[in-house]
């Protein structure tokens, strides 16, 4: 048995350990969030159970949440549960999400399994917050590297704006898919933003599409990026382009574009590790903001 309180948090658990069985009853509430840091209010509790066999246990974990608000973004009943069942070092569940954020639902639902050989992997995995989706499949294993897909979809990020605590407006969408090819480990990148505002930070048309390889150990990066406009108080950039291609020592960065109104030169390579090489600018092609 276990008791642990102080004037925001309460933990207990009482535990049964034999020879071949478990019985775990555990808690953990937080009265006042605020505590945790500037702009967090309500409540939350956390509860775990976990009992039988070695070989065999059966876990429900429940999370939730009441009067929760981040940075006056109001989470109506958030609440995130597991129930799996099976050894230690094979157990496999699933998870279910529900609530609100500023009365616009949040869902979320999939399977999970995690051990100490076979990793974690999630299988199905889709939430949804307001307007944003984020679908997972993916393995990652205890000794190698990871297997699988993830989408995020942010169609229309004002909703974030007050969980974020600062102007947001816009949309984007990322995808990124991890395999292996050759023995080595790749990572494809696709991502799309056709607008974003932060503040007085504006950005339009910007695209990305690059393939990883060997990220692991010697990076090697095929890709290119593609940015219509950028402004803010100290930059603006217009038709910026950036290309990388792999290279036997280092990947090969080209850029072009327009910044502050200068067309600087291209950029030539860029190693990795512990060594960088960093291209000389020439003054002509820089421009602080303030008089001259």
């Amino acid at each position: 048995d276990f008791v642990f309180e102080t004037d925001a948090a309460v933990a207990q658990a009482h535990a049964r350990l034999g020879r071949d069985s478990i019985a775990l009853d555990a808690s953990l509430k937080l009265s006042d969030l605020g505590k945790a840091g500037d702009g967090f209010a309500g409540s939350a509790a956390l509860d775990v159970e976990a009992s039988g066999t070695h070989d065999d246990i059966i876990s429900n974990v429940a999370l939730s949440g009441s009067d929760v608000r981040v940075h006056g973004a109001r989470l109506d009943a958030p609440a995130l549960s597991f129930a799996g069942r099976g050894p230690v070092g094979a157990h496999k569940g699933a998870f279910k999400l529900t609530g609100a954020l500023d009365r616009q639902p949040i869902e979320g639902s999939g399977a999970v399994a995690f051990g100490a050989e076979s990793g974690v992997v999630l299988d199905q995995v889709a939430v949804t917050v307001a307007s944003a989706l984020i679908n997972a499949d993916m393995r990652v294993p205890a000794d190698g590297n990871p297997d699988g897909r993830i989408a995020v979809s942010l169609p229309r990020l004002a909703d974030f704006a007050r969980l974020a605590g600062m102007p947001l407006k816009g949309s984007a969408k990322a995808d990124v898919a991890f395999s292996q090819a050759d023995g080595v480990p790749v990572m494809r990148l696709q991502a799309e933003v056709p607008e974003l505002r932060v503040d007085d930070m504006q950005l339009r048309g910007l695209s990305a599409k690059a393939t990883v390889a060997d990220y692991t150990r010697a990076v090697r990066v095929d890709g290119k990026a593609r940015l219509a406009a950028f402004d803010s108080a100290q930059v603006n950039a217009r038709d910026v382009q950036i290309d990388a291609a792999p290279a036997a020592a280092a990947p090969s960065f080209r850029a072009a574009g327009i910044i502050n109104e200068f067309r600087p030169a291209p950029i030539g390579k860029a190693a990795h590790h512990d060594h960088a090489h960093r291209p000389p600018l020439p003054a002509r092609n820089v421009r602080t903001p303030g008089p001259h």
